[in-house]
């Protein structure tokens, strides 16, 4: 199981890592402090008002009171479109059972979810407010796209994202390695402690042939081998040279 799907413990609050990393994501965005009041796989033990909606996977009560009423549907928003069942509990939207708060389900739980909160997401759905009896009514607030939220290391790179690593990679290398080999006459210093390693990550980094650091004065002490085919030289970058 991928590391964001582990059940992770946080104020006596249970969720997966995934889940902890997307409510810190929504607070970031909007600038807000979110205390999680209640979590999940409860397995029995939540808020009697709850029934057993928490009981499995990732499902979740944000305390209210504490945020500014007028950012309470900037939240709902926010949850939603990282593929939250969200909605704001109170007397307002048919919640007398206990005090205000926001309820998620988080759709695709890894773990799984009860079956009121599997209704809950089905309601949703439906475009109604995941209560029931007399609370149950047309969900209010804004519906946008819902796209599952990933974990930095989950996202697939894309080719831009590849190249701009490849050219962070050469940048460090040639600024950190090649660079400070480099006498005032400028060429290459054969007594360099780092010779042996700057051919091969020169020609590597830039995508170059090995030919191409004989052309800038680089020592080899071993047959490295061809990496490519272009041969232009390589122009040398200033110390003040910022690296993005």
């Amino acid at each position: 199981m991928a590391d964001g799907d582990e059940r992770v413990v946080k104020g006596g609050q249970e969720l997966t890592a995934r889940t902890w990393a997307l409510i810190d994501d929504v607070a970031e965005e909007l600038g807000l402090e979110l205390q999680v009041v209640q979590g999940g796989f409860k397995a029995g033990s939540g808020a009697r008002a709850s029934g057993s909606t928490h009981d499995v996977g990732d499902v979740f009560d944000i305390r209210s009171k504490t945020l500014p009423a007028h950012r309470l549907v900037d939240v709902v928003v926010a949850f939603r479109r990282r593929n939250v069942c969200m909605w704001l509990r109170d007397p307002d939207h048919g919640w007398t059972k206990t005090g205000p708060h926001l309820h998620g389900v988080l759709r695709d739980s890894v773990h799984g979810l009860s079956t009121g909160a599997a209704w809950q997401v089905q309601d949703y759905d439906r475009k109604n407010n995941g209560l029931t009896g007399g609370a149950h009514a047309a969900d209010p607030f804004p519906r946008p796209e819902q796209i599952p939220f990933q974990l930095e290391d989950d996202v697939a790179l894309t080719d831009a994202d590849i190249e701009r690593i490849a050219q962070r990679t050469a940048d460090l290398v040639w600024n950190r390695v090649i660079r400070t080999g480099f006498q005032s006459d400028g060429t290459f210093d054969a007594d360099h402690p780092q010779k042996l390693p700057a051919r091969g990550l020169l020609a590597a980094a830039y995508g170059k042939s090995v030919q191409a650091a004989d052309r800038l004065g680089i020592p080899s002490s071993a047959d490295e081998g061809v990496l490519g085919n272009d041969l232009e030289p390589f122009e040398l970058l200033p110390d003040d040279q910022p690296i993005e």
